[in-house]
């Protein structure tokens, strides 16, 4: 950006100069026109009055928008690129938690089924033998 405003100030001092009502009559009047423009601010103390310089004029607020433009444009991805890395991190490590519970839940229902099998496993042993057993099994036992 500062190129072409060296650029364009170099080439608009020789059309303004000592042109009737000229503002930009030096190298540096022609670097403060350039920079004031092509930044937009455009105080308008030097102002070009040629044609050509008015072009240039011209040509650098449309580059000076469109750098600006560029820089904000550019910055502003970043910054949802940054916020977004953060929500999608933080969204990961929710999951993460999620499933370590949920693998913790799954282990204590496996404790308590298994838990709950050995125990009517027990219960039926138990009712099993204390039934009195038929006539036909205990021919069998003898």
């Amino acid at each position: 950006m500062l190129t072409v405003a060296i650029f364009l100030a170099v080439i608009v001092v020789p059309m303004e100069k000592g042109r009737p009502g000229a503002s930009i009559n030096s190298i540096f009047d022609g670097m403060w026109w350039a920079t004031t423009t092509i930044t937009t601010v455009g105080y308008g103390d030097k102002v070009p009055v040629t044609v050509p310089g008015r072009v240039i004029g011209m040509l650098l607020q449309v580059v000076g928008g469109l750098l600006f433009g560029s820089v904000v444009g550019t910055f502003t991805v970043y910054l949802n690129r940054a916020r977004d890395e953060y929500y999608w991190q933080r969204l990961f490590e929710r999951i993460d938690r999620q499933s370590s519970d949920i693998e913790e839940l799954r282990k204590q229902i496996n404790y308590m089924v298994a838990d709950h099998e050995d125990k009517s496993t027990d219960s039926k042993l138990k009712s099993d033998n204390s039934k009195p057993k038929s006539e036909p099994e205990a021919k069998h036992k003898v």
